[in-house]
């Protein structure tokens, strides 16, 4: 594998409308390829041909895993100790973390249901319900996709933010069935990367487990934390970079005084102010 500088693909994120399923398919297991997996599990392949074919999310997992790896690059200058092999499976999981988006279901249908749901780009409101935004958004479909998602437990009358919040315990069912291909390093920081709203799916902070993480892969979970939350706050929330690094301030106080937190914002902030974090070439 090449190093950490020379590693990442160049991105041009236009879609590609004529590939077949076949070329989709070879490309990400060329990315994973490139991230250490060799030969990808097909389920997993599967499940982002999907994202792939219906959603931006592919594309925002592969800015999120370039923004981490500059991060990765930045703060091991700034004396943020973190091995090299922790750094990649820090990049793999930065790729690999939305994978929960897909629904816990092997089956297609209830898969296609669940990235349709997230895809809804214009809710404001968390406490509106799924069967108020499937009435607003797939007038037409609802029967097909209450069918899907109720094969996963998801209800008309759970709130939006319920079924957000979902994804990362997906990501975990998902990831942990193949524990021979995905390392628990690895799995934990993918499905780790809300800790911050308590949405912790490895338990790494309750009573029992806090003291027990190794600082290095707690700090490994805050790069992706920390350039997921900006990355979402820039693209999807529409905000400058002045605004998204306050975001990052104001939603991280709850770490006031975590110098590697600070650490971690300052170089967002001087990576992000200059440009730099995420590909030039890149469009979501």
């Amino acid at each position: 594998m090449e190093s950490l500088e020379t590693s990442a693909e160049p991105i041009v994120e236009v879609k590609r409308k004529t590939e077949s399923v076949g070329e989709i398919r070879q490309r990400i297991q060329a990315e994973f390829a490139k991230l250490g997996v060799p030969k990808c599990p097909d389920r997993i392949v599967e499940r982002f041909i999907v994202l792939e074919q219906n959603s931006e999310f592919n594309s925002g997992s592969r800015m999120i895993r370039e923004g981490v790896r500059k991060l990765l690059l930045a703060i091991d200058k700034k004396g943020i100790s973190i091995s090299t092999e922790k750094q990649r499976k820090t990049i793999l999981a930065a790729f690999i973390g939305d994978i929960g988006k897909s629904s816990s279901s092997d089956n297609s249908d209830c898969q296609l249901a669940v990235v349709k749901l997230f895809s809804i780009a214009n809710i404001q409101n968390g406490n509106q319900t799924v069967g108020e935004t499937l009435q607003a958004s797939f007038p037409n479909e609802i029967d097909d996709m209450t069918s899907g998602l109720s094969a996963i437990g998801v209800i008309p009358s759970m709130t939006m933010r319920a079924f957000w919040d979902k994804h990362a315990f997906w990501t975990k069912d998902i990831l942990d069935k193949f524990a021979g291909d995905f390392s628990e390093s690895t799995r934990i920081i993918a499905a780790s990367h809300h800790i911050d709203r308590g949405i912790d799916p490895y338990k790494i902070e309750t009573t029992e487990t806090k003291d027990k993480i190794p600082d290095e892969l707690r700090n490994c979970i805050y790069v992706f934390m920390i350039v997921d939350k900006y990355q979402a706050k820039i693209y999807r929330g529409g905000a400058t970079h002045e605004e998204a690094i306050q975001y990052l301030k104001n939603d991280l106080r709850k770490y006031n005084g975590d110098s590697v937190i600070n650490s971690l914002i300052d170089s967002v902030d001087e990576l992000g102010g200059a440009g730099k974090l995420f590909p030039k070439n890149m469009r979501l």
